[in-house]
C-alpha cells in the first residue's frame, strides 16, 4: 500500500477562495459614530447620559482656570458650559454669555484619513457671538491657551456669526485646513472648544472605518487541499 499524499484541486481552491471572499468583505463597513449631546434642536430634554459634559485634566484645569480670561470661574462657578446653553434656565448667574464649553472624546479608537466632526452650534441671544471660534486639540498645560487647528465660527459659516445664527458645521480631521488625524490617534482623544457665547446642541465624531479585507490566496491554497490515496 502506498503512502497517502497530499494533492491539491485547483477548482475546489478558487470555489472555496471566492466563498471566503463573499463572507469576508463589508467586515467593518459600518460608520463608527460617537455622539456627545442630545439631538434635540437645542432642547432642554437633557439626557443625563450624553449630555453631560467629559474633558481631559490639562484641558478641565484651562477651562476653569482663572484671571484674565477665565470666564468660566469669573461667572459660572468655574464649570464648563452645557450642551444646550441657550435655554437661559441654563446660564447661571451670568445669563448664558460669558461661558466657555469644552468636550473630549477620550479613548478613541484609530480614526481613519475620512474620520470627520460634525458640530450643531447657535449663537446665544444674550451676548455677542460675532468673534467666537471653534478649535480642537489642546495642547497646553493648563495654564496656557493652546489648540492645533481653529476657525472662527464666520469663516466656517461663510457670513457673520451673529446672535441666533444656528448652523451644522463638518470638519474634516484629515484633509484641508485641519489635518489633525495623526495627533489625534497618537493620543488616543479629541479636545473640542467653543468660545463663549456660542451654544452647542451636539458633537458627533464618525470615524469612517475602511472596508474590512483579508489575503485569501494562501489561506485558499491550504484549506483546500484534500487526501486521496493512489
Amino acid at each position: 500500500m502506498q503512502n497517502a499524499r497530499i494533492v491539491t484541486n485547483p477548482k475546489s481552491i478558487l470555489i472555496l477562495a471566492g466563498a471566503l471572499a463573499a463572507c469576508m468583505t463589508g467586515v467593518a463597513t459600518a460608520n463608527t459614530t460617537i455622539l456627545a449631546g442630545d439631538m434635540d434642536n437645542f432642547g432642554n430634554t437633557n439626557n443625563a447620559r450624553v449630555d453631560t459634559v467629559v474633558t481631559r485634566r490639562a484641558f478641565g484645569t484651562w477651562l476653569s482656570r482663572s484671571g484674565a480670561g477665565g470666564n468660566n470661574t469669573a461667572f459660572h462657578g468655574g464649570l464648563s458650559m452645557p450642551f444646550d446653553a441657550d435655554q437661559f434656565s441654563e446660564g447661571g448667574s451670568n445669563g448664558n454669555s460669558n461661558w466657555e464649553f469644552g468636550y473630549t472624546f477620550i479613548s478613541l479608537p484609530m480614526l481613519t484619513k475620512d474620520a470627520e466632526l460634525r458640530i450643531r452650534v447657535k449663537g446665544n441671544n444674550s451676548d455677542i457671538p460675532s468673534n467666537d471660534a471653534i478649535e480642537l486639540q489642546y495642547t497646553g498645560d493648563g495654564t496656557n491657551s493652546s489648540f492645533l487647528w481653529g476657525s472662527s465660527l464666520a469663516t466656517l459659516n461663510g457670513s457673520p456669526w451673529n446672535s441666533g445664527s444656528t448652523a451644522t458645521f463638518t470638519i474634516k480631521l484629515g484633509a484641508g485646513g485641519a489635518n489633525i488625524l495623526n495627533a489625534i490617534n497618537t493620543r488616543g482623544y479629541l479636545d473640542v472648544y467653543v468660545e463663549d457665547d456660542t451654544a452647542v446642541d451636539w458633537i458627533e465624531l464618525n470615524t469612517v472605518p475602511t472596508p474590512g479585507t483579508a489575503s485569501l490566496l494562501g489561506l485558499g491554497g491550504m484549506v483546500a487541499m484534500r487526501r486521496r490515496r493512489r
